[in-house]
């Protein structure tokens, strides 16, 4: 029986347009409390509009040569030296799209506002990369698994099974 996303700490993704290539933000709950009331936006919104700053600044402030294929992140909030940090686990596949389905060569760190390091992650991730992947394979082609699903920018979980 194929595991669902319910089971997990994550609450929805979203797509950023602003990045060139295709990619899947995760939003995990773990955090989202640090975020105020004193915005008028949700806190949904506020830990994804922050992470999507942080991607944008880490893939075109340094113009890597070498822009993955596709990410996949999941995006969760902590409090580090009492200053609230939005966190990016991050993904990237490359090596896939020519030989589809194919197995994908994936590199992981963290971006987490100051800086990019070693990736550290939890189960909760573990579980979704895993559906991420069995999903993927499916697919017949590429199109069919970069397609956005509906035209809202947040998804919540609930209305998205595998």
């Amino acid at each position: 029986m194929a595991l669902s996303l319910l089971k997990t700490g994550f609450v929805g993704w979203a797509n950023f347009k602003s990045l060139k290539f295709p990619n899947r933000i995760y939003l995990h709950k773990a955090g989202l409390e640090l975020y105020t009331n004193a915005c008028t936006q949700h806190p949904y919104y506020q830990a994804l509009n922050a992470a999507r700053e942080q991607a944008i600044k880490h893939y075109y402030s340094s113009m890597q040569e070498n822009l993955p294929e596709w990410i996949i992140a999941a995006v969760w909030t902590a409090k580090v030296d009492g200053v609230r940090k939005t966190i990016l686990d991050v993904f990237e596949n490359r090596d896939a799209v020519e030989n589809w389905p194919g197995n994908p060569d994936v590199s992981t760190f963290n971006i987490n506002g100051t800086d990019s390091t070693r990736a550290s992650s939890c189960g909760d991730t573990l579980m979704m990369l895993g559906l991420e992947e069995e999903f993927r394979r499916e697919c017949p082609k590429p199109e069919d698994y970069f397609k956005p699903i509906g035209n809202t920018f947040f998804h919540e979980i609930p209305n998205l099974l595998f």
